[in-house]
């Protein structure tokens, strides 16, 4: 479904069959790198699929899709960075198409709020943000999956290391009046997060 309105969207912006192939191939291969386990293209794809369940709350849906796509193309675990990276290429490839500076810049917004997941003042950001954390309230097998995933992108840090970072990650999210930003994403995943979270926290204390 990501490879299809991604296509459609470059297209609708002016991209060539050439064009547009070689960027999703540099999308497919940067989440296809060594060491990547949850930040993959199917973690886009899950995001998709759930704003696009939700696409009438979407005010710029092309704007907001592209933000998806290019949010993690930069990820190395041991970087303070990434978003940034990830947000300048995301820039290099929407200036090669019909993308206006202010739509560039909304793009780059999405991108750089996913370094802190703090509510934004625009909807949309609020959304992408939203999905990209849908995975905290899946059921526990699915979360548990999630989790070692990300532990095994972190495998340059010892386990006492990565439990000591992960907890203050756990513990963030958990002293939040709310983990999840926008209406629909909270009624749904909320609940379960958290208690996803706690479960998790408990692990790593135990």
């Amino acid at each position: 479904m990501v490879k299809d309105l991604f296509y459609a969207s470059a297209k609708k912006y002016g991209a060539t069959p050439e064009t547009v192939n070689f960027y999703w191939g540099e999308v497919v291969r940067d989440y296809s790198a060594e060491g990547r386990h949850y930040h993959t293209i199917d973690h886009l794809e899950d995001m998709v699929v759930l704003l696009d369940e939700f696409r009438s709350w979407v005010r710029r849906w092309d704007i907001l899709l592209m933000a998806v796509i290019y949010h993690d193309l930069s990820y190395d675990p041991a970087a303070s960075n990434n978003e940034e990276q990830s947000a300048q290429l995301a820039d290099l490839h929407l200036s090669g198409l019909d993308y206006s500076p202010a739509e560039m810049k909304l793009c780059r917004k999405h991108i750089l709020a996913t370094k802190t997941h703090q509510e934004a003042d625009y909807s949309d950001t609020n959304l992408l943000l939203d999905a990209d954390m849908a995975i905290l309230g899946s059921d526990w097998n699915r979360y548990r999956n999630y989790s070692n995933s990300v532990r095994r992108e972190y495998a340059i840090y010892t386990d006492d290391q990565y439990a000591c970072g992960r907890k203050a990650v756990l513990q963030m999210f958990l002293m939040q009046p709310r983990i999840f930003h926008t209406e629909p994403f909270f009624n749904r995943f909320e609940e379960q997060a958290r208690l996803n979270l706690g479960r998790e926290l408990m692990s790593l204390e135990a």
